[in-house]
């Protein structure tokens, strides 16, 4: 017993390492770009059908006002719709390591700069 008392703070330190070794999960954009496609046409969809702008300083403040007037439609299939894209792209970015969420971000960010095509 005592000689795995003495082993463990050479182990230790290995555990660590393993755990944060970044690894690469292969999720490319072309895995998650048709379904921000999809979704993004979605709430343009949406927010143009409403009368509202379909420019905003960031995507957060887009998909907000987006997904105000997605719930105002009251219509269960749109919402099933909607919340399959956005389970999808969370499946995605859980799997995702930092830097591919950083590229995931920064195209999300780009998408949502652009005019909305109705």
């Amino acid at each position: 017993m005592l000689a795995y008392l003495r082993l463990w703070p050479l182990l230790l330190p290995s555990f660590f390492l393993i755990s944060c070794t970044s690894t690469d999960s292969g999720i490319t954009p072309e895995d998650y770009q048709p379904v921000l496609l999809k979704l993004h046409a979605m709430e343009c969809t949406h927010l143009a059908a409403a009368g509202k702008p379909t420019r905003y300083p960031d995507a957060y403040s887009f998909r907000s006002a987006a997904f105000q007037e997605i719930l105002r439609d009251l219509n269960r299939n749109v919402l099933a719709e909607y919340e399959s894209y956005y389970q999808q792209l969370a499946d995605l970015e859980f799997r995702m390591n930092e830097t591919e969420k950083e590229v995931y971000r920064h195209q999300t960010e780009e998408l949502y700069q652009q005019d909305c095509q109705h």
